[in-house]
Formats: C-alpha cells, structure tokens, sequence
C-alpha cells in the first residue's frame, strides 16, 4: 500500500490536530469578529444552550492526550481528524472532538446513513480490503471504519483531541508555522500551549460547527433538549449501534428542522415516541455490481463523477444509477451562476412518509421563528406541548468565510496579512484550489476554485494527493525561487476555477503534475525534509 509506505518513511516526524469542531455555541465565523460576538453571545445564550454542543462521547475529566508539549516540533500539522484528515495522515492531527470520525465522530442519531453510495465514499477500500455491508453505510459503519483506518495505520498516537487551533503564524526566521492551540478537557480548564510545524494542512471538514439558531427563550425549557449533531441516548435509552428508543414511549417529542438530519430520524422517533411533532422552519431543496478487478475504487468515482458532472461523452454504463448520478440541477449548480431550485418540497424517503401518517405523529409547517417555551414550542401562537425537543437545526454553511476562518483559525502570513484580509481585498485566490500566495506552506483542500461533486471523499483524495505531490516535488528543488508577480498569481489563480466539476480538475492536477515544473509556486528551502514524489503519485 503506497500510502502507507509513504507514512512510514515519515512516522518520526508527523503530526496530527482533529479538527476544530469549536466546542461552544458560535455564533460567528469570522475571526476578526469572534471576540465581539462571543461577548454579545454570553449575554444572550444561558449555559443551558452552550452544553448543548458538548461532546457526548466522552467522559468528563477524559485527559488530552500528550502529544506534543510546549514549544514542540512536527514536521506535519493537519487540523481533523475525519476522513480528510486520516488520508492525509497515512501524518499528525488537532481535533475538539474526543476520537477519529469527523462528521461520523459528532453525528450518531438513529437512522444515519451516507447519502452518497458507500461503494465509491469510503476510502481506501481495496487497500483495507474492505466491502461496505450496505450500499448506504450507516453512520455507525462509517464511524468504525475510520477507527479501522487509524488502527491499521498505527495513527491513534499522533492525534491531539480535545484541542482547537486558534492561530498559525509564519515565522520567516525559523521558515515555519506556530501554531497557538487550546486544549480543554471535558468540563475542565482550558489550557494553550504553543508549538511549531514545517508544514499545516486544513482538513477540518465542511459539516464542523453545529448551528444553534437564536431563539427567543432558548434555555427556558424545563424538559430535555439537545442537538442531532450531540444525540442524548441517556434521554431516548438505546445507543449508536441498538438504537431503541425505548425511554420515549410515555414522551411527547418535538423535533425542529426538516432537513437531510430530520429525514432520517422522523422514522425512528415516531417508532417509539408516545407522540411526536415535526416542526418545519424553511423548506427543503429536493430532486428527484461491484468489479473485482484492481482498479474498480477508482473507475467507480470518475464513473459517478462523469455522470454528475454532465461529461460528454459520458460512460456507456452509469455505474451508480441513482439520484446522485442522474441528478441534472447539480450539473447547473456547478456549471452556471444560478439554478432555480424547487422549494416548495419537503425532503422525504419513504419510511419518513409512512411516519407522518402515524395517528401520534403530526408536522408544522410554518416559518423559521419560533419561541422556545417552558413547556415546548411556540409557532404563530399556537403552543405546542412536549417533553424533549430536538434540534435538527444543521450546521453554519460551509461557503461562508475562508476555510481558516470558518474553523475559527487565524492564518497570518509574513508581514502578518491575513487570509481573511487578502481574500477580502482580491478575492479567492488559489493555485489549484491548495494554497494561496504569501502565505507559505500552508495548504487546504478547497472548497473553493475545485471542482464539485457531491462525492466529498473523492475530492478530498484528488486534493491532499496534490498536496503530497507539491511538498514531494518541492522539497527536491535546490536554491531560492523567484516568485510570481502578482499579475501572474491573479492569472494562475482565476484560472484554476473548474465549472466541469472534479473529474476534469483530475485531468488539470495531472497535466500539471506531469510538466513537473511547479509552474506559479515560489519554491525555496526544503526545510530538511525529503518525500519521494514516486511514493505519492497515483496509482
């Protein structure tokens, strides 16, 4: 295994931050405004909401574990510990949750499912020889087979939980990144240690901060609340993996939200609540065999990635054959300025539609303000009575901000620019997608000015290989470098922005890989660090 090979020749020197999930109701994205907002947050949101984010799958007083102590030095510094992170790191990650998963560590409600085909989303499956047991994996497949990953690839000790990145500043003396960290144990002190890296990776995810819209009395209500993203079992009884809701049978449920989150829990709720009411606070946008040779991970994405992405001429056979791959408003999303989205439809599958046809189960459909009463929730006037209420209220959006920012990270480049000020004042500007002038060895996986698709995993593969490719073939140039001028930065950087979709970026990083001439990067030292670029090529 390649990959693997490539973590060996480097396991001395790697490093690994789980990404900054924020552990705290933010309000706020951006961090030049993080202070302010969190002091208007604290007077207007009781201690009852910001538990609400906690992490509930760890015991209070669990240590962080000891990673990398103050002053400390990693080659790697990668923020997340998910999917994202994990490819990377076969490296080094600083995480706020309390284990590896990502998205499938914070999210375990009943009825979690991936709603992309497991065969093509879950990584690395012929080198863990691995067959997903659904063409849908459930979050609690996806969740052990990352911790199947990490065990295989003897990753458990590089990561750093219950720790968020709140800095990464270049130091032009020592030609690297210090990196301010908080590291706060469960219902414990938060403490900051600082440390450096020769190179960090923003891996955090799209799907990191649980969104806890205002309401008018939020922490007034007297029964059990909590968040999809923070699923209370010691409230509903069962668990991840025996999700029997047994506790609900005698309790009104309420549950806020009609989205993908919602979809999936209504008909497990309705299973066992004594009655259960769907509040609805904005509409939904909807729309409408496995090879064995070696090879067949990788044809089965770019199939999947060349039917959404509308390519033509398309493959003879769609391999994955469902809404996904058939789906034509994702093509327009990708390929023009607007697309006008039906959304007057509720997302629904089948099992929810039999749910809301139970005599006990109802929905309200009414507007996004609502009043958080003591005894339930308040919509138009009408109070609605219940013993829990659930949020299922999403996640801040992931086009928001700049990557950094929307992790709550301050990036600061020589001179102390930062990411967030350059890209208000020229815009995104990217080389592929992976790392933005002035601001050196620090690398991200897009979103921005990469192709799409709603194959997340794919396109995080597609970027961090690049990534590997950049710092492999990088650090065997000798001598200074001349960087771009900034016209010819601003050309690169417009340039790299494919409405096509990640199938055809596939082709793009190829090409530009093959011309080997790491044309607009500013190459200068190797900081010590050599990294065959045969280990890091695909395969």
């Amino acid at each position: 295994m390649e990959m693997a090979a490539a973590a060996a020749a480097v396991e001395s020197k790697r490093v690994n931050v789980p990404a900054p999930d924020l552990n705290g109701a933010q309000i706020a994205d951006f961090v030049e405004c993080t202070k302010r907002y969190e002091q208007e947050r604290d007077k207007r949101l009781g201690k009852g909401l910001d538990q609400l984010l906690e992490d509930p799958w760890i015991e209070a007083g669990t240590p962080v574990p000891d990673v990398l102590p103050e002053g400390g030095h990693s080659m790697f510094l990668i923020t997340g510990a998910g999917f994202g992170g994990i490819i990377f790191a076969i490296l080094f990650f600083v995480d706020p949750a309390g284990g590896f998963g990502g998205t499938w560590y914070w999210n375990r409600y009943p009825g979690l499912m991936c709603d992309v085909e497991a065969y093509i989303y879950m990584p690395m499956l012929e080198e863990m020889d691995y067959m997903p047991k659904h063409k849908y994996a459930s979050g609690e497949e996806l969740r052990l087979y990352t911790n199947k990953i990490v065990a295989s690839c003897c990753l458990h000790d590089s990561a750093m939980f219950q720790s968020k990145t709140k800095s990464m500043t270049w130091d032009s003396v020592k030609e690297a990144r210090r990196v301010d960290i908080d590291q706060t144990p469960k219902r414990g002190q938060t403490s900051h240690i600082t440390v450096t890296a020769g190179f960090v990776i923003l891996a955090h995810g799209l799907l990191n901060n649980a969104k806890l819209p205002s309401t008018l009395g939020g922490d007034s209500f007297r029964g059990e609340m909590f968040h999809t993203a923070r699923w209370d079992y010691e409230v509903t009884g069962g668990s991840p993996a025996q999700p029997e809701l047994t506790e609900l049978k005698d309790k009104k449920v309420g549950i806020i939200g009609t989205g993908a989150a919602e979809v999936q829990i209504v008909p497990q709720l309705a299973k066992w609540a004594k009655h259960l009411t769907v509040f609805q606070r904005t509409p939904s946008a909807v729309n409408t065999e496995i090879a064995t040779q070696p090879g067949w991970h990788q044809e089965r994405i770019l199939n999947f990635c060349k039917f959404v992405c509308n390519d033509d001429p398309q493959p003879g056979v769609d391999m994955i054959s469902d809404g996904g791959s058939g789906m034509a408003s994702y093509t327009a999303l990708i390929g023009s300025p607007a697309y006008d989205v039906n959304m007057q439809n509720v997302g629904d599958h089948i099992a929810r539609l039999h749910a809301l046809d139970f005599p006990h189960s109802e929905k309200v459909r009414q507007g996004a303000m609502h009043v958080v009463t003591q005894n339930g929730v308040q919509f138009r006037g009408i109070d609605y009575d219940v013993d829990v209420l659930i949020r299922a209220t999403g996640f801040f959006a992931p086009s928001a901000g700049t990557i950094a920012s929307r992790a709550g990270i301050n990036a600061i480049g020589p001179g102390g620019q930062t990411l967030d000020g350059k890209t208000a004042a020229e815009g995104v500007t990217t080389l592929h997608g992976v790392v933005s002038n002035g601001f050196p060895n620090f690398f991200m996986a897009g979103p921005s000015q990469v192709g799409e698709s709603p194959d997340q995993m794919f396109n995080l593969r597609v970027l961090f290989q690049h990534v590997a490719y950049i710092i492999a073939a990088a650090s065997r140039k000798e001598g200074e470098g001349s960087g771009p001028s900034v016209e010819e930065q601003m050309k690169a950087a417009k340039g790299s922005i494919w409405p096509k979709g990640i199938a055809d970026v596939v082709d793009v990083v190829e090409a530009w890989e093959a011309d080997g001439q790491l044309a607009a990067l500013d190459v200068r030292s190797a900081a010590g660090y050599e990294f065959p670029i045969d280990s890091v090529r695909a395969n």
